[in-house]
């Protein structure tokens, strides 16, 4: 298993964990919906980069522009949407 497959397994580890304390049925579903994006990119070759696989994945499963709402997505630690990880 590759570096990034342990990555995107952790966050998806995350994911679930966010699922498990959400209060709401749609803040646990949209939770599991993140999880199981993050697990669909474990040995898979994303086109382009990681992040656009990752964003095509959950438009895939959450419908289209629904994760950019508020002026486009951004990444936990701030980096905008589309820059690649370091």
């Amino acid at each position: 298993m590759g570096d990034w497959d342990n990555y995107y397994r952790h966050r998806a580890e995350e994911a679930e964990e966010q699922a498990a304390r959400a209060i709401s049925p749609e803040d646990r579903a949209a939770w599991l919906r993140l999880a199981k994006a993050w697990l669909a990119l474990i040995s898979r070759k994303p086109p382009g980069n990681e992040v656009e696989g990752f964003d095509g994945l959950v438009q895939q499963i959450d419908g289209p522009s629904r994760h950019l709402a508020n002026g486009g997505a951004r990444h936990s630690d701030g980096r905008p949407s589309g820059q690649r990880f370091q």
